[in-house]
Order: C-alpha cells, then sequence, then structure tokens
C-alpha cells in the first residue's frame, strides 16, 4: 500500500527512542512473518480472463432490478443515465465453460466483461484463450510478502483545541472540518444524512466496537461489508488503516473528534493486502467497485495509490498516471460513469523519486485529493500533479498534516497522509451532495473546484485548492445561502481595528441564538463564537485572536437565517 499513513507525534526524547525501538522490533518480527507467510502462499497465482461480448445472456437492460438495487437504479435516473450493457452481469455460460476447465473463478467484473480467476497453470491459461469467446488474458499474481506497518501513538486533545459550533464539540478535529466550511454545513443541519459511502481500504478492525464509531453502530450505519482479499463477508480484520480512514468521515467523541459526514451510512470494502503490492489488489478494487454500485453508493473514498509492485515487471510509469491506464483508474472512472462521485487520495511521494500521484488519483472523473498542514501550507510528502496527460491533479486539498482520527482501541490521536486529507475531504462533499440532491456527481466535483481558493489560477501542487461548503453552496445558488428578507447585519466602521468589530442586527428575533464567524481571504474560519441577538448591537472583542491585517469576511447564520460582510482589518 504505497499510500499507506505516515504517523508522527511530537513527544520527549524518551518517547521518540521508545517509538524507534518499537518499529525495529516490529519490522523484525513482520519480515519473519513475511518470510513463512510468502512460502505459504507462493503459488496463490491470479489472472483476469476478458471475455468478447455478452450475447446470450439471461440478464436484460429492460429488467435492471434483477442485478441493480432500487437505490442504484434511482441514482442513475436521477443524473440521467442510462441502464447499459456494461452494467450487465457477464455471462454465465462463459464462466460456466471456464469451470469446466479447471478454473477457479475468484470473483466476475460486469464492467470490464471478465473473470478473475487463481491458481491456474501455463497451460490452463492457454487453454482459456483457445476459447472463442476470450479475447485476452492477465495476469495479476501475489506471492506475499510483509510490508513495514506504522506504529501510531494516541494523544489527547489539547483543551486549548475545544472549540464547540451548534451542538457539535469538535475538539481536535476543528481545524479540519473549519478549513473545509464542514462546521457550518453541519451547523446547517447537513450531516450526510441519507448518504451511502463505500470505504474502500485494508481493513476495519475496532469499527464494530470501538467508541468513535457507536453513533454509526447505534443506527445500523453500516450498509453491507465484504472483504475483497479473502472472499468473506467480514472487515473487521487485518491493517488498521480503514479504521482510521473511516473515523474522519463518521467517527463522532464529543470533545475529541467529529467526522466530517457523521451522520452517513457506509459500505465497508477490504481491497488492499499490505502483505503484498500486486495488481490483483486493482482487480479486488474493481469488483468492490461494482458490488458498491449495485448497493447503491453515492460515492467511494479510497486511500489507496499504486505504482509499484512486488513484481517490477508489473510497475507503472508515470506516463501510465493517464487515467486510462492501470485497472483502477478504469474501474473509478467506470464508477463515475454510473453516477458515483470517487474521491481518493493524490498520494504520500511529494518527497520521493516518484513525485507524482498514484492510481487511482489520475482518474479524469476522480476527485484527487491532496494534503495541507494546519496552516493551510502543502505537506511535504503530498504527491504532485499533473497527471501524465496534463489533468489538473490534486483536483483539490484538505488538512492530512496531521489530521485527527480514531483508531481500533478507541484512542482519538493524529496521523499523516493524503490517505486523511482525501476522506475529510470526501465528507464534505456528501454534504455538500446532500444539501444540493438534484447535481449530478460531476457537477459536485464542479462546484468544489470553483469554491477552492485557487478557482481562477489551479496549480500542480494544491489543484484548485482548499474547497469551502458556504462558497460552493453561494456559486450553485442554493436559496439556503440567499439572505432572509426581514434580517441584515450592517458593520458599524469599516475598516475596522485590530481589538474590536463592531456590527448591528436588523431582524433577528430576541434572545436568538446565532454564530458569528470571521473567514480569512482563503475561505479559513479564523474566529468563531455564539451570541445571543440581544443587545441589538454587538461589540466584539477581537484582542487576543492577534489577527494580521488584511481582508477578511463576517457571517453571521443560524438555522433561521445568514448574512456575510466583507470588512478590512487595519
Amino acid at each position: 500500500m504505497r499510500n499507506s499513513l505516515l504517523v508522527k507525534e511530537k513527544f520527549s526524547n524518551l518517547c521518540n527512542e521508545l517509538v524507534y525501538t518499537m518499529k525495529k522490533l516490529i519490522k523484525f518480527m513482520l519480515m519473519l512473518g513475511g518470510i513463512s507467510l510468502s512460502f505459504l502462499s507462493y503459488a496463490q497465482r491470479t489472472d483476469i480472463i476478458y471475455f468478447a461480448d455478452k450475447v446470450g445472456s439471461s440478464f436484460s437492460i429492460s429488467n435492471p432490478q434483477a442485478f441493480l438495487s432500487q437505490r442504484s437504479i434511482d441514482r442513475r435516473v436521477k443524473q440521467n443515465i442510462p441502464i447499459r450493457l456494461s452494467d450487465l452481469p457477464v455471462n454465465a455460460r462463459y464462466v460456466d465453460s471456464l469451470k469446466n476447465r479447471g478454473a477457479i473463478v475468484w470473483y466476475t467484473s460486469k464492467w470490464f466483461n471478465a473473470a478473475i480467476i487463481r491458481n491456474a497453470t501455463d497451460s490452463m491459461i492457454l487453454s482459456y484463450q483457445s476459447l472463442p469467446f476470450v479475447i485476452s488474458t492477465e495476469r495479476v499474481r501475489r506471492p506475499v510478502r510483509k510490508v513495514n506497518l506504522p506504529v501510531e501513538m494516541p494523544i489527547s486533545a489539547s483543551p486549548s483545541q475545544q472549540r464547540t459550533g451548534q451542538t457539535l464539540n469538535y475538539g481536535a478535529s476543528f481545524n479540519q472540518n473549519a478549513m473545509l466550511g464542514t462546521d457550518i454545513m453541519h451547523s446547517m443541519g447537513f450531516r450526510g444524512q441519507n448518504m451511502l459511502i463505500g470505504v474502500f481500504d485494508s481493513g476495519f478492525p475496532g469499527v464494530d466496537n470501538a467508541l468513535p464509531f457507536d453513533s454509526i453502530n447505534l443506527r445500523n450505519g453500516i450498509q453491507a461489508t465484504y472483504d475483497f482479499v479473502n472472499n468473506v463477508p467480514s472487515v473487521y480484520s487485518g491493517n488498521n488503516h480503514g479504521t482510521l480512514v473511516l473515523s474522519t468521515i463518521g467517527g463522532l467523541v464529543s470533545g475529541s473528534l467529529i467526522g466530517t459526514a457523521p451522520s452517513a451510512r457506509f459500505v465497508l470494502c477490504r481491497t488492499e493486502d499490505v502483505a503484498s503490492e500486486y495488481r490483483v489488489e486493482e482487480a479486488n478494487w474493481l469488483v468492490a467497485a461494482e458490488f458498491a454500485d449495485s448497493i447503491g453508493v453515492d460515492l467511494i473514498n479510497t486511500s489507496l495509490g499504486y505504482y509499484t509492485f512486488d513484481n517490477p515487471a508489473q510497475d507503472y510509469t508515470y506516463a501510465d498516471m493517464n487515467g486510462n491506464t492501470t485497472i483502477i483508474s478504469r474501474a473509478a472512472d467506470m464508477a463515475a460513469s454510473v453516477g458515483i462521485l470517487p474521491v481518493a487520495s493524490a498520494g504520500n511521494e511529494g518527497a520521493s523519486t516518484w513525485r507524482y500521484i498514484t492510481a487511482p488519483a489520475d482518474g479524469d472523473s476522480v476527485l484527487a485529493v491532496g494534503a495541507l498542514q494546519p496552516d493551510s501550507i502543502l505537506a511535504g510528502f503530498s504527491s504532485r500533479g499533473p497527471s501524465s496527460d496534463n489533468q489538473i491533479k490534486p483536483n483539490l486539498v484538505a488538512q492530512g498534516a496531521p489530521a485527527v482520527v480514531a483508531f481500533q482501541n478507541g484512542f482519538v490521536g493524529q496521523a499523516f497522509g493524503t490517505s486523511f486529507s482525501g476522506p475529510i475531504l470526501c465528507g464534505l462533499a456528501a454534504g455538500f451532495w446532500q444539501a444540493n440532491p438534484t447535481f449530478t456527481n460531476m457537477q459536485v466535483l464542479q462546484m468544489l473546484q470553483m469554491s477552492g481558493t485557487r478557482a481562477t489560477s489551479p496549480d500542480t501542487l494544491i489543484g484548485y485548492g482548499i474547497p469551502n461548503f458556504s462558497r460552493a453552496m453561494i456559486i450553485a445558488g442554493n436559496p439556503l445561502m440567499k439572505r432572509s428578507n426581514d434580517f441584515t447585519v450592517e458593520l458599524l466602521g469599516n475598516p475596522v481595528s485590530s481589538d474590536r468589530i463592531r456590527f448591528q442586527l436588523e431582524g433577528m428575533q430576541d434572545g436568538e441564538a446565532y454564530i458569528a464567524c470571521i473567514f480569512d481571504a482563503l475561505g479559513r474560519v479564523v474566529v468563531k463564537q455564539s451570541f445571543s441577538a440581544t443587545p441589538v448591537v454587538v461589540d466584539w472583542s477581537l484582542a487576543q485572536q492577534n489577527l494580521p491585517k488584511g481582508a477578511y469576511v463576517l457571517m453571521i447564520e443560524n438555522n433561521r437565517v445568514r448574512a456575510t460582510r466583507k470588512f478590512i482589518l487595519e
């Protein structure tokens, strides 16, 4: 897993020595385990057999209920996407013919019109290639080789970071939410309700019983699970990378961690085997995407990236990062073509010799996400663009150096990587789509890009920049963002002195609660405070904020009204 998370903490010298020693011990143990497992599993060869057509299929485009859920059909109807030949399952007679010649059919892929088989010999593959309905084969086998896993150290949220918005106490996760405006999104009631998000990763231990996921489990928010590595339903074992990733979207621990779409529902799929790196994991992702599509997911988050493998003959080059070459990128674009929004981490290769984005972030319909520090500076490890066919990549950026996450034991801590900036932004996309349900997946992507801090001058480092919920809503012309006719806010003096801002409210009900936010020029919430509408004239002290001089926006909002005013701080 080349986009594996990088975890660091600022500890005393003694703690650093302890972490270093633990890493050495784990590395040694994994190396020993890898020798044994490689010997036991080396024979597990995997191939993809591509079929020529779907002639004679027992399924019909006119009866999609036979192979798609109603939710999946509704998603297509809403976005004016017809049921197509690629939606039909593969021809069962073709699969039976392979089985009759000894094939162990692991999965089938309707989008690629193929069968994924295991443990075939060279002579068996030659036999399959002679069949009239087989057009090609591709080997994606994988012997097992253990890789280093990160050591994750939990931290406690600093009291200075306990910041509250409406009914949610974000704690240390405030900044990663406020950077995108998801705290405002939440206060407006958009928390991912009725949105279904597929999360594809390396395992989700603890999600079924750890405290940060209680809110998901209590509402039966896990709609389906499947381990495509082992071909079994449960995903609550394996590497915990998926646990950390999911927590940034759906985790909820008041005062510590609020995910960006904490009320969403999820489909969890294990597609990544951290024991090895072979193209079979891309094939796992493909069939997982088809599974998630059939259930009816709206978005897929993947914090995985591929470009090199255990067999160097399978390595990709930068030229292959064109959205049309790798198995996983083609699968992600297929998911987009049926109305799903794929969100992918850009990669953690910015400081490596590779440097560039990894697949599937190169997909032309994939929302690729880079990583920022809390101060909105690009993380050094965040993969750069463009794609080799000169697409703007990454598309957008979010906080990921570090991000606040939850571990499988229930602790809340920090982790570094685009593995986390991706799902953090995925939650924004889910909430924004919830607020604009008539949009297509590509309209959601476009509006978020247009709301970015570099929307008019995208680059190869942060793409269109940092998106913002409120800006995206205004750009979308959403009526919820229009000022109430009976409510206004007026600044009493502009420019504003550095120690206080005074404003007057008209139309707010006596005693009515509201939130006042100040945004900087990059769309970040730099000051936020709750008020009551008494008195009408508000004298808000900024003396302790130490805000630099420049342009800002004051926003007053609650569930009933919203208004903004630009001002200059001098």
